[in-house]
C-alpha cells in the first residue's frame, strides 16, 4: 500500500480580523482567523458556506510597528473544508486554499 504524503505549509496560529465575501457579491462578512499559512487560511464563520465556493478575503495585519508589517493581505480562495465549532454550533471552521494573494502595505510602511 502506498501512502501519499503532501508537504504542508507551516501554519501560524494567528487571531486576526478578516472580512470575506462570496466572489461576485457586494456584501462583506466579518470573521476571525484561527491560523494562516502561505497556502491558505482557517477562520470561523457564521455564514453557511459550501465546499468549492470562491471567496474574496481581506485580512488585516496588526502590529505595534507599522513600519515593519503590511496593513492588509487581499486574497481569493476556494473553500476546501468545513467543520462545526463546538460548543457554538452556529460557528463553522472554514478552510480556504489561496488561489492568489497580495500584500497591500500601509502608507507608513511605503514611506
Amino acid at each position: 500500500m502506498t501512502v501519499e504524503r503532501r508537504d504542508r505549509a507551516q501554519r501560524f496560529p494567528l487571531r486576526l480580523p478578516l472580512e470575506y465575501r462570496i466572489t461576485g457579491r457586494s456584501e462583506w462578512e466579518t470573521a476571525t482567523t484561527q491560523n494562516i499559512s502561505d497556502s491558505g487560511i482557517l477562520f470561523d464563520a457564521r455564514e453557511a458556506l459550501k465546499v468549492g465556493a470562491l471567496l474574496d478575503l481581506e485580512i488585516r495585519m496588526e502590529s505595534d510597528d507599522q513600519q515593519k508589517w503590511p496593513s492588509q493581505v487581499t486574497a481569493m480562495g476556494s473553500v476546501v473544508r468545513l467543520a462545526s465549532v463546538p460548543p457554538e454550533d452556529d460557528l463553522r471552521s472554514v478552510a480556504v486554499k489561496f488561489l492568489r494573494s497580495e500584500v497591500v502595505a500601509s502608507q507608513a510602511a511605503r514611506a
